[in-house]
């Protein structure tokens, strides 16, 4: 009786110590879940800052691209634009640089004007040979001398005529920039009463050709002289005024 106690005890104590460990062992498991479950979680939340920081700088890198291809765009238009100034400030000079209106305009003794821009001209000096008729002679123009011939001029304005009631009237060798009856830039100005509107049809000989024409004595029959009467030319009936005619003919 005694022994089967006894063996009861043993059996029970043995019971109980197997179910402790069960206990312990079933505890040790879940803490090990628990732990691989936060682990989880922690390494999870890794991956996201991580993927959030990557999203951020790609981000950023994106901008600063796009900043800095702006920023390139606006530096090749501006640049453009100032290239594009540049060229039409250097057609604008271009374009000014030996404009001139009148022979004044460009350098004397050098240069005179010719179809709104300053040429060469050259100055021959005395080296003239060829000979002029009778009450012309070799012009100079703007500081040039040259050996074309031209009648030479009673006035070049009202003033260089005697009396009052005189007037300068143009003469027929004008240069291209000239205005109309203005004979501070031709030959051949005559002093005659004012009140005609125009200048006198003479002949060649007292009132000269224009560009390109030259002056046969002997050929035509044009007046040689006539005034001014009442805002109208009375010209003399001779025929000795000479006729212009094209250069070459």
């Amino acid at each position: 009786m005694t022994y089967r106690r006894t063996f009861s005890l043993v059996t029970l104590s043995m019971l109980l110590v197997f179910s402790s460990s069960c206990d312990r062992a079933s505890d040790g498991d879940a803490d090990a879940d628990t732990d691989v479950d936060g682990d989880a979680d922690i390494d999870g939340d890794a991956d996201s800052d991580v993927d959030a920081d990557a999203d951020s700088d790609d981000d950023q890198d994106a901008d600063s691209d796009g900043d800095a291809d702006a920023d390139m765009d606006m530096d090749v238009d501006v640049d453009s634009a100032d290239d594009a100034d540049s060229d039409a400030d250097s057609e604008a000079d271009a374009d000014t640089e030996g404009a001139c209106e009148r022979d004044e305009d460009c350098v004397t003794g050098e240069e005179w004007c010719e179809g709104g821009r300053c040429e060469p001209c050259v100055d021959v000096g005395e080296r003239c040979t060829n000979e002029c008729l009778e009450g012309w002679d070799h012009y100079e123009r703007n500081g040039c001398r040259t050996c074309t011939c031209a009648p030479m001029n009673e006035c070049t304005s009202d003033s260089g005529c005697r009396g009052a009631d005189q007037h300068c009237y143009a003469g027929a060798l004008c240069w291209d920039w000239c205005v109309p009856a203005e004979p501070g830039c031709c030959f051949g100005n005559i002093c005659a009463t004012s009140g005609c509107s125009e200048s006198p049809s003479f002949g060649c000989l007292v009132r000269g050709c224009p560009l390109g024409e030259t002056c046969v004595e002997e050929a035509g029959c044009t007046p040689g002289g006539g005034e001014c009467i009442d805002g109208v030319w009375s010209l003399d009936g001779d025929c000795g005024g000479g006729l212009c005619v094209e250069e070459g003919t």
